[in-house]
């Protein structure tokens, strides 16, 4: 039985190796075509370990130069309120076109920042989406889901739930936001409607922090 190498190594010697090309828009930073570098280790599961955690730092980083060179304002890049704005569309948009779209709809009041104003450029709000969906690639199934009003409708669910059986059990009680007040000696009873209903409208059990 043939047993493959970890992807981006070599053994020489018997020792593993780590090799990988370095991407062609940053080759103008490196000396060489590619980086190679020994593992130290004889094991093929040590080996893949390694190998596995330097190809995620290097992604990491050569994503890190990309998004430093990308040709988008400044204040956009670092004013996380702008940053946190367009997260928010990218999650409730039904697709990139929209919030591309949602994004350059926003006025001017609505992109101030604690000390300045965001003065709009050419491309800024496509060049915006892209950076978010590159630095958090994990969330590529949930944007563009509409998100949003999902979960609002979820939590409104959770509440009347809540509600209608503290009706049912005579239990006074008032909603603030997405949290409940009852009297002292209904805390426990509420506690467990509270989890009840999160379990049946959403699928999985709460955990309390």
């Amino acid at each position: 039985m043939v047993v493959q190498n970890p992807q981006h190594t070599y053994r020489k010697d018997g020792i593993f190796y780590y090799c990988r090309r370095v991407p062609k828009d940053l080759l103008v930073r490196y000396d060489e075509e590619r980086i190679v570098m020994s593992l130290r280790t004889k094991s093929i599961t040590a080996a893949r370990r390694s190998a596995a955690a330097i190809t995620s730092r290097l992604d990491d980083y050569w994503m890190s130069i990309r998004i430093a060179e990308m040709k988008i304002p400044q204040l956009v890049a670092t004013d996380a309120g702008i940053i946190k704005r367009a997260f928010n569309i990218m999650l409730n948009s039904n697709c990139r076109k929209q919030a591309i779209q949602a994004l350059r709809n926003l006025s001017t009041d609505d992109l101030a920042t604690d000390d300045s104003y965001f003065v709009e450029c050419k491309g800024w709000a496509k060049e915006l989406v892209h950076l978010i969906e590159g630095t958090y690639p994990e969330l590529a199934d949930i944007f563009y889901g509409d998100c949003g009003n999902t979960f609002m409708k979820m939590e409104g669910d959770i509440c009347s739930q809540v509600m209608q059986k503290c009706m049912d059990l005579d239990i006074p009680v008032l909603t603030i936001h997405d949290s409940f007040t009852c009297t002292e000696q209904h805390k426990e009873t509420v506690s467990k409607l509270v989890h009840e209903a999160f379990t049946n409208i959403v699928g999985v059990s709460c955990v309390d922090e």
